[in-house]
């Protein structure tokens, strides 16, 4: 203590800068070493989503067929949002109308719903509502050829009841089936 008494007055302060600059160097060590941690945990963070980036940026050209497939799809299921959903209700129940004439099934009654809208899917739902009656094999060819018209008309509920179809006399009648579909297309939202 003596010796610290006995420094001059330029050796203190030469003392006393060399500690504040220590303090300073070490200050700023610490101060490095933090930016240092946060810039590797960021870059930790940051490279699991950069190696999905660059696989979705390699595999650009699979995804771009992947969204024209999902394209064709959407259209082979749903009819477009240029059209009016009341539009769609009566020419999709007109083409079920012919196709069951076809069928040799008589229209007893049909109707278009109101289109009830699914914001979450995107869709519009226009549900149709019909009334046949026929024998059953032309029933089960109309629901067949119905299953592959495109864009796709879904059933949403179907009850049959049938009349007739006893033996009288050693003569057999014809059954009859009446038929209440309850179907329904879909409409892409605008």
């Amino acid at each position: 203590m003596n010796r610290l008494l006995s420094l001059r007055a330029e050796q203190l302060w030469a003392l006393a800068a060399a500690a504040v600059l220590l303090l300073a160097l070490l200050l700023g060590g610490g101060y490095l070493v933090r930016k240092h941690l946060w810039a590797r945990e960021t870059l930790a963070s940051v490279d699991p989503r950069h190696a999905r980036l660059a696989g979705l940026i390699q595999n650009q050209e699979h995804i771009a067929q992947i969204q024209q497939q999902l394209q064709a799809n959407l259209t082979e299921y749903s009819y477009g949002s240029d059209r009016d959903a009341a539009d769609i209700g009566n020419a999709v129940l007109q083409r079920v109308r012919n196709l069951a004439d076809a069928h040799g099934l008589r229209v007893a009654s049909s109707q278009v719903g109101t289109p009830k809208e699914d914001p979450e899917q995107g869709f519009d739902h226009i549900g149709l509502e019909l009334r046949l009656e026929g024998n059953w094999a032309a029933t089960l060819d109309l629901l067949r050829e119905l299953a592959t018209v495109r864009p796709a008309i879904f059933t949403e509920a179907a009850q049959f009841s049938a009349s007739g179809g006893f033996v009288r006399g050693g003569q057999t009648a014809n059954q009859t089936v009446t038929v209440q579909l309850g179907l329904f297309v879909l409409r892409r939202r605008p």
